[in-house]
């Protein structure tokens, strides 16, 4: 009468002997991911053991390496491809940080038509003008005038400090003007302008 029941401790160890084994594969395949230490070699992980321990440490290792791939070549298009990949990420508020430094350390040429108004311009020998400025003026896609307000009137080494629109740069008399690249974008927005509707190069008046 006993004979019925002698399987089924058999299959109880045999399930856990399966699970054990799964186990031993999992924890060596994460020790020789750790060992090299690659993207692929933790995706490849990840594919093999979608579910279970070590997947979130594969994943945070992941973000590390393309961090510091982003770090290493320190472009804007690279911090921007790993906040776009990685928008809560581990690393997404460095990788803001470094968009928003390289933004503020890029001047572009301003090509709307605007214009600078000094009273008494002087040119250093280097061309850098200073004096006092009454108005900074750009033209609107409706071709009206519009004023930028300044910040200050103080015009020193070609730098115009506007209220809204950071600091723009007088290359020299005539010779246009330079922006901040995070700034051009909120001025050609005012303005009208998309980033390829802008008219000509500007000119001071």
């Amino acid at each position: 009468m006993n004979v019925r029941h002698t399987s089924a401790p058999l299959f109880v160890i045999s399930i856990a002997l399966l699970i054990l084994s799964g186990c031993g594969t999992t924890g060596r395949d994460w020790k020789q991911a750790k060992a090299e230490n690659t993207i692929p070699a933790y995706t490849h992980f990840l594919a093999e053991h979608p579910s279970g321990v070590h997947v979130d440490e594969a994943k945070a290792a992941i973000d590390d390496l393309d961090w510091l791939s982003a770090k290493a070549k320190d472009t804007y298009a690279d911090y921007d491809k790993y906040l776009t990949t990685y928008p809560a990420g581990k690393h997404a508020g460095e990788a803001k940080a470094a968009l928003q430094a390289i933004e503020d350390a890029t001047y572009t040429p301003l090509e709307a038509p605007c214009g600078a108004r000094v009273a008494e311009m002087e040119s250093t020998f280097f061309g850098k003008p200073s004096g006092e400025l009454v108005s900074f003026e750009c033209e609107n896609k409706q071709g009206r005038t519009v004023n930028l307000g300044l910040k200050s009137k103080k015009l020193q080494d070609g730098k115009i400090e506007t209220q809204d629109f950071g600091i723009i740069i007088m290359n020299g008399a005539g010779e246009g003007y330079e922006i901040q690249a995070g700034q051009m974008r909120k001025l050609q927005s005012f303005l009208g302008l998309d980033a390829n509707g802008s008219q000509s190069t500007a000119k001071p008046n």
